[in-house]
C-alpha cells in the first residue's frame, strides 16, 4: 500500500511540475515586410525595374528570434513571446527591398 501512495504522489508531483512550467501567454509572431496588395497585377505594372539588396549583417547581441528591448539605460532583454516570424537579418533584407520597390 505504501508503494502505491508513493506512486500517486510522485505522478501529481509530475503533473504539478509540467503545469507550472506551462506558459500561460501564447507567442505572438512580427514581420517588418507589409502584407501583400490586393491587386499584384497593379504592382507590376508600376514597377519595371528590380532592386537587389545584399544581405544585411546583424549585431550578434540582438540576432534571436525573440524581439529584444531596450532596458533602463543601456541594457537590452528578449521577450520570450514576441518572435520574429523569420530570421532578423531576412526581416530587415525584405522590409527594405519592399520599400525601396
Amino acid at each position: 500500500m505504501k508503494l502505491h501512495t508513493c506512486r500517486v504522489a510522485l505522478v501529481a508531483a509530475a503533473a504539478l511540475a509540467l503545469a507550472a512550467c506551462a506558459s500561460t501567454t501564447p507567442t505572438q509572431f512580427y514581420t517588418l515586410i507589409p502584407a501583400a496588395s490586393p491587386s499584384p497585377a497593379a504592382n507590376a505594372a508600376a514597377s519595371t525595374f528590380r532592386i537587389a539588396v545584399l544581405p544585411v549583417d546583424i549585431p550578434e547581441q540582438v540576432d534571436r528570434a525573440q524581439l529584444v528591448v531596450r532596458e533602463g539605460t543601456g541594457g537590452i532583454v528578449p521577450v520570450e513571446t514576441r518572435q520574429w516570424i523569420a530570421p532578423l537579418a531576412s526581416e530587415i533584407r525584405g522590409a527594405l527591398s519592399a520599400d525601396l520597390t
